[in-house]
């Protein structure tokens, strides 16, 4: 997991190295949140470190357009239907989840692949 692999058609003597976020372990909880399932076909949790973590969540896709936000309750849970804010489903492809957070949250941004259904 947050792991990157950068592919490339350069010879090996100008790649350029990825490095990896770890994040912030604020709480004595797990760094950040987790996105499960990933890669997703149907509905997306969303599951924060602590209950009170974020205020809201923003999904945007990979042209920065944001497709939907999402309200925050006290559960620490959020569920995603793979739909825009007019309620149509969003197509396949990777989308970014940005935590707004509440606080010392930790990591604030995770990737989703959505799968055709």
């Amino acid at each position: 997991p947050n792991r990157a692999i950068m592919f490339t058609t350069n010879p090996p003597d100008t790649f350029t190295a990825v490095r990896e976020e770890t994040g912030d372990r604020g709480q004595g909880t797990e760094a950040g949140f987790r996105v499960l399932p990933n890669p997703v076909r149907r509905r997306v949790l969303v599951q924060l470190p602590y209950a009170g973590a974020a205020r809201s969540l923003r999904v945007f896709d990979v042209m920065g357009r944001e497709v939907r936000t999402l309200a925050v309750g006290t559960r620490g849970v959020v569920g995603w239907d793979l739909c825009d804010q007019s309620g149509r489903r969003v197509p396949a492809g990777v989308y970014q989840v940005m935590l707004d957070p509440a606080g010392n949250a930790g990591d604030r941004c995770r990737r989703i692949l959505v799968l055709d259904d």
